[in-house]
């Protein structure tokens, strides 16, 4: 009875060391794939930015205290977006409505199917290098360059 407990233990062991390689093996091939087979960074396909039709005007004179200063919402609005993005518009888009989505976005809200700010390309990076590096491609790759 002993010696048969004791292969069927040593089966067990056996099997849970294979599992647990077989899942490392795995996890490991997963990171190391885009060096292995030097897969690159594509850009998305152009997709225009849609986002809700909130009133803008019932926001744009509200006070916000920033910095130390009471400014106009519109104001904090546009320097916000001018200063994540490097421009006071995004694709075409009025800085106060691309602000309003970035404080209202629920990724799985009633809006969410017009624009998900988890994956749209919008953060300005002048480092080209960083950039690469994020990307996973050349620095010298002329297809990711901010728009």
């Amino acid at each position: 009875m002993t010696g048969n407990t004791n292969l069927t233990k040593q089966n067990i062991i056996r099997v849970m060391l294979i599992c647990t390689l077989v899942l490392m093996a795995g996890m490991a091939y997963k990171v190391a794939e885009p060096f292995l087979f030097g897969i690159k960074y594509t850009a998305p396909a152009e997709t225009k930015l849609e986002l809700p039709n909130y009133d803008t005007k019932t926001w744009a004179e509200w006070p916000v205290l920033e910095d130390g200063r009471i400014k106009p919402l519109q104001t904090v609005a546009i320097e916000t977006v001018r200063k994540i993005t490097g421009r006071a518009t995004l694709d075409g888009q009025p800085a106060m409505n691309v602000f309003l989505s970035w404080i209202f976005f629920k990724p799985n809200g009633p809006d969410s199917s017009k624009i998900n700010w988890d994956n749209y390309p919008f953060i300005l990076c002048e480092d080209h290098d960083l950039r690469a590096s994020i990307y996973n491609v050349d620095k010298d790759d002329i297809t990711v360059v901010d728009k």
